[in-house]
Formats: C-alpha cells, sequence, structure tokens
C-alpha cells in the first residue's frame, strides 16, 4: 500500500519528502459489499491531499454490482465526456485504479476534507436535502440526454462496457418477483377492493423486463444506487448547500425514475417525501427498487427473497398502497 501511495504522490508532484499516512481502514463483508475501505492522507509544507482507498475482495458470489469495472469507467471516461455536455454533479476526483494482491483497488480523494458529511437527518433525508438530491441527479439525467441526443454514437460507446449489476444473477434471482409479491401482499390492507381486482391481473414479468431495459428513447445515464449512504452533504448552518455523490459501481441506462423512487422510497419519511404520491413514476418504477427500501423501516438490506417481508403498518407499505393507487388511478397498471 506505502509504495502504491508514494507512487500516487508523485503524480499529484508531491516529492519523495511527502509524508504518507494510512489513518485507517476496515473490512466490509457483507451481502451488498465484500471489501476494505482504507482512509489515507499524503502531505508536504501544508498541501495536503487526502484519498480514500476501495479495494474489493475475491467472493466467489460476488457480481459486477460489488466490483467497481462501472465505477472506474464511470470516473475515467464517462464523467470527463459529460461535462462537454453540461452541468454535471459533484463527484469524488478519481486518482488511480490498479491491483493490489488478489483484488482491485480504486483511489479517490476524499471530499470530506472539503467539509462534506452524511446527511445530518441520518436514514431519512429531509427534504431540503431530497430537493438538492433530486436537482443533482437530474443533471446527470439531462446532461446524459443531451450527450444522446447530440452524439448518439459517443454515448452508445461509452455505455457500452457497463456492467449490469441491477439484481441479475446469484444470489439475486427471484428478488424482483419475490419482492412485488410480498409488498403488494403487504399494501392490500390499505387498498378498496376495486384496487386488489386490478391487481390480480396484473403481469410482474412487465416490470422485470422494463427494470432491465437499456435501450429506447428516454433512457439515459443513471446512477442506479441512491439510498441516503452513497451522498455526502456540505452545510451551511443547517441547510444543505451541496452534495457529492458516490459509489458508481451501479451505474447504468435506464430511466431516470429509476433513480428517483429509488431515493424517495429508501431515504425519505412520509413527511418528507415531496409529492410522493403525486409522482408520474408509479407502481412499476416504484415497486422494482424495493429490495433497497428495506433500511428505511423494517430490516437491514440483505437480497435474500426468503427475507423480503414487509410488515403491513409499515410506512413503506403504506407509501406502496398510495403509488398503487394512483398507478391505477392514471392506467398505468
Amino acid at each position: 500500500m506505502e509504495k502504491i501511495l508514494r507512487d500516487l504522490a508523485k503524480q499529484e508532484n508531491f516529492t519523495e519528502k511527502a509524508k504518507v499516512e494510512v489513518l485507517g481502514s476496515g473490512l466490509q463483508d457483507g451481502s451488498n459489499f465484500h471489501g476494505s475501505l482504507t482512509r489515507a492522507r499524503i502531505s508536504e509544507n501544508g498541501r495536503t491531499l487526502p484519498v480514500f482507498i476501495k479495494k474489493e475482495m475475491p467472493c466467489k458470489e460476488v457480481n459486477s454490482s460489488q466490483k467497481f469495472s462501472n465505477e472506474i469507467h464511470f470516473y475515467t471516461k464517462i464523467h470527463p465526456q459529460l461535462k462537454a455536455f453540461g452541468d454535471v454533479p459533484k463527484v469524488p476526483r478519481y486518482l488511480w485504479d490498479g491491483k493490489l494482491g488478489d483484488g482491485t483497488i480504486l483511489i479517490i480523494e476524499d471530499v470530506s476534507a472539503e467539509e462534506y458529511v452524511p446527511a445530518r437527518s441520518g436514514t431519512e433525508l429531509n427534504t431540503m436535502e431530497v430537493e438538492l438530491l433530486l436537482k443533482e441527479l437530474g443533471k446527470l439525467h439531462e446532461t446524459s440526454g443531451k450527450m444522446k441526443a447530440q452524439n448518439p454514437e459517443l454515448f452508445d460507446m461509452l455505455v457500452a462496457p457497463l456492467e449490469e449489476g441491477f439484481c441479475v444473477g446469484a444470489p439475486y434471482e427471484g428478488v424482483l418477483t419475490q419482492c412485488y409479491k410480498n409488498a403488494i401482499s403487504a399494501a392490500e390492507k390499505h387498498l378498496p377492493e376495486k384496487y386488489k381486482e386490478k391487481l390480480l391481473r396484473y403481469d410482474y414479468s412487465r416490470t422485470s423486463e422494463w427494470a432491465m431495459k437499456r435501450s429506447g428513447p428516454n433512457l439515459v445515464l443513471t446512477h442506479g444506487d441512491s439510498w441516503y449512504s452513497n451522498f455526502l452533504f456540505k452545510y451551511q448552518g443547517d441547510i444543505p448547500i451541496s452534495v457529492a455523490i458516490l459509489d458508481w459501481q451501479m451505474c447504468r441506462v435506464g430511466s431516470p425514475l429509476l433513480d428517483v423512487s429509488e431515493l424517495l422510497f429508501s431515504s425519505t419519511s412520509g413527511a418528507d417525501c415531496p409529492g410522493a404520491t403525486e409522482c408520474a413514476f408509479g407502481f412499476t418504477m416504484a415497486i422494482i427498487i424495493l429490495p433497497f427500501a428495506l433500511g428505511q423501516a423494517e430490516a437491514a438490506l440483505v437480497l435474500t427473497p426468503e427475507k423480503l417481508v414487509f410488515s403491513e403498518d409499515s410506512v413503506v407499505s403504506k407509501r406502496i398502497a398510495d403509488v398503487i393507487k394512483v398507478a391505477i388511478d392514471k392506467g398505468i397498471i
């Protein structure tokens, strides 16, 4: 690790006398990430470069969402090109990637040195934080849409290497379908009979097909994992004034409604979700992100079908019922 940091120091125009410090590291070995996260710092003559080192661990069950290929491709190829087409969200500065032992490592600048911190509101973002995030995600969607319209060949070339990480492959087989069924079962308590009758005739497979679509006129570049843990905010007093968006492993081509619905359903409370039941993304877009919504009210993030259970009285289940009503009333279902 020290040699890599020394090489990085040279790359960033530090001298051989620069001080290299590893500030702390931790192993994260869970269902949604297998790897280690390390903070380090390079300093010399009053100049400091704080860095964040991500290392993937070998694991036979790890799929593309748990590797760094998409994230590296986003930082090195996609993000620089996007800037030519409009505003882009703030992301950490990419510094280096390569092999260390039996895993890939990715080094990015640590934006906490710029006073970016986790959301002060905790796991449920407040209205100001959500509105700021919607604007930043909107920059990604709008600017990638401009690239797609103005230079479709460039867009297709840049997104072609992205690996699909959205509930694909073991242990994700059957997660979406099981999630739909559990969510509907929990929401039925809050639905009048006329809505239940519609749901009985709903074809679940349509939602899976739409979730996996990679081409189409309204599909753009999306973050793919827009929940509170992947955002750091800068505050002025109690007001969030800027946000940095992290962890682009699940970056994909898809509907921007995937990012919006995941944000609203996984990281907000009912009171602070601005117009959630009025959003026209409807049932089809909302339900496909529910594997990621478990952290809000009743369980840790565990993507195994048998554990995707929703309490009938949970905040999530009531919101599902509201979205189902809107989707049926608008003819989406």
